[in-house]
């Protein structure tokens, strides 16, 4: 046992313990937990203990380990106690470099919004300083050209972190392919060619929503059968956030001092900043991996994604070659890519009503949002006569609102849940801001 696990092992033994002799006091407990008390706790020896019993779900001293606690003995723990259970397993250190991954790409991401068009130091006015045009449809290009291969990629960088590759391999891909991206989009700007910008945000866009699809999925391989789901779902937003805020609020005045082509430079650091923190992510998930700390809800998660067992009509000898039964055991065989993709058309088809139903949600919420972040920096200036440096600032507000409210809200629904009731009062609260800024003149607090 290395010095590490020894670490969490003795961090884990100590809070079985304490929980162990609350549970003793509560009565309410010990009526809900008679068996277990019967039996009594087996004592832990430190050079018997491995992590593996760290991650079972839901037990004495955080999300593993002893015990097995019920919701509502969950419920009843306060919160300072479960801090102090959850705060040593690693997942929430790794939480930190899931957040990171998309961060550089956000922040380059709405570049043509920040310095694309409009006066003072922008794309345009590079591109007329050497004779050529750029104007609002062609900056509004770019965020088109960076969304095409993404409405088919999205589905395909599944299949690749599901069948192919892998989530680890495929992270430092998308990673590797959004700086790439970045990169060129710097040499477009730095040479004035648009065809190049243009590849730029393409090969950004073959990483950059695949990506957020590995995010997810590691965010689920960590949270899922434990504590703090829906919140680490909302500190991966304040992550993305940050980065578009960060954009907003700096980029114009770095355009404004050293130029354009330095503020696309900052942008492609801060992608190599995150593609550093793809290669520390892998690293970490390996280790702890390998030492036991993955929660068994998501090892058995993965073996279902990954393997399934069929029995061909005729070889049951209950249907009597009637119909054909399909089921995931543990000695289950390996699903190819192809059959996965033959498979996929039915899966979508028995895709329930409700998620069909959160997809329009989706689509009609981003579908308001996104169109509007890519002009509405004139739409400041044009509108309250801001200059570029203010407009910029007022785009920021809204990233940094959301920064700090999204880990508050996923923590209130881990609490109470009310899931639908969020959903409504974020479209509500989305309406709303369109039709304030569309009829009304309030001046914005800048």
């Amino acid at each position: 046992m290395d010095g590490q696990e020894a670490r969490y092992s003795l961090y884990s033994e100590d809070a079985m313990r304490r929980s162990m002799r609350r549970s003793q006091r509560s009565s309410k407990h010990q009526k809900k937990n008679k068996t277990a008390d019967a039996l009594g706790v087996v004592a832990v020896d430190d050079a018997d203990y491995d992590a593996s019993s760290f991650v079972n779900n839901k037990s004495v001293g955080g999300d593993g380990g002893g015990r097995t606690r019920n919701n509502n003995e969950d419920e009843d723990l306060p919160f300072f106690q479960m801090l102090r259970e959850e705060i040593v397993h690693p997942k929430w250190r790794m939480l930190f470099f899931i957040c990171m991954l998309y961060f550089g790409k956000q922040f380059i991401y709405d570049f043509p919004s920040s310095f694309g068009t409009g006066e003072g130091s922008t794309i345009e006015a590079r591109f007329r300083e050497h004779g050529k045009e750029y104007n609002q449809k062609m900056n509004q290009a770019l965020y088109s050209v960076y969304a095409y291969p993404n409405m088919i990629l999205a589905l395909v960088g599944g299949v690749l972190i599901d069948k192919i590759l892998g989530i680890r391999r495929s992270v430092i891909l998308f990673s590797v392919l959004i700086t790439l991206g970045g990169f060129i989009f710097w040499i477009g700007v730095q040479t004035v060619q648009y065809p190049v910008m243009v590849l730029g945000r393409f090969v950004v866009g073959l990483g950059g929503e695949s990506i957020a699809v590995a995010k997810t999925a590691f965010i689920a391989r960590w949270f899922y059968g434990g504590r703090g789901l829906s919140f680490a779902y909302g500190v991966t937003i304040t992550g993305i956030r940050l980065g578009s805020g960060l954009n907003f609020l700096i980029s114009p005045t770095i355009a404004d001092d050293r130029g354009v082509s330095i503020a696309c430079l900052v942008g492609v650091s801060l992608c190599v900043f995150s593609t550093m923190c793809a290669l520390m992510l892998v690293w970490m998930d390996t280790r702890y991996d390998r030492l036991g700390f993955l929660p068994e809800p998501a090892k058995q998660l993965a073996a279902a994604a990954l393997t399934s067992t069929t029995t061909p009509a005729g070889d049951d000898d209950t249907n009597d070659g009637a119909t054909a039964t399909t089921t995931t055991t543990a000695a289950a065989t390996p699903i190819s890519v192809c059959e996965h993709l033959k498979r996929m058309p039915r899966q979508i088809y028995e895709l329930s009503g409700q998620y069909w139903l959160l997809c329009g949600i989706c689509v009609c919420l981003y579908g308001s949002d996104l169109p509007f972040i890519g002009f509405a920096k004139n739409f400041f200036q044009v509108k309250w006569d801001l200059s570029p440096t203010e407009a910029g600032l007022a785009m920021s507000v809204y990233q940094l609102v959301s920064a700090v409210a999204s880990p508050i809200t996923g923590a209130f629904i881990d609490k109470i849940g009310r899931h639908a009731f969020v959903l409504f009062i974020s479209s509500a609260l989305f309406t709303s801001t369109h039709v304030i800024l569309a009829w009304t003149s309030v001046v914005p607090p800048i």
